[in-house]
């Protein structure tokens, strides 16, 4: 399976927003995040083949710009469903739909 790309819709406590993906033959992940609505914050991160784990970095604008780390797992059963896990500050859940 290859790295998640293209629109996805993420949830998160209670939050809805966009996220847009693209991949290079390397694994390497750009797009955006609009989660804290209007912001759009740019995201860069990679995709492990192996372990099927995506992982990205957003600046959190609210935030004055500190970063919050995603790490998630594509599970080929639940079709464009990724569950994410946050870590640091503004640790929580996250899943893509």
């Amino acid at each position: 399976m290859t790295a998640p790309q293209g629109h996805w819709r993420i949830v998160a406590a209670g939050f809805q927003g966009d996220l847009n993906l693209t991949a290079d033959a390397q694994g390497n992940i750009h797009g955006t995040i609009k989660i804290d609505a209007p912001n759009v914050e740019q995201i860069h991160g990679f995709w492990d083949e192996a372990e099927q784990r995506l992982i990205f970095q957003r600046p959190v604008q609210n935030a004055g710009g500190k970063p919050q780390n995603y790490t998630g797992f594509l599970f080929p059963a639940s079709a464009h469903v990724v569950a994410i896990e946050a870590a640091g500050e503004h640790a929580e859940r996250r899943e893509l739909r």
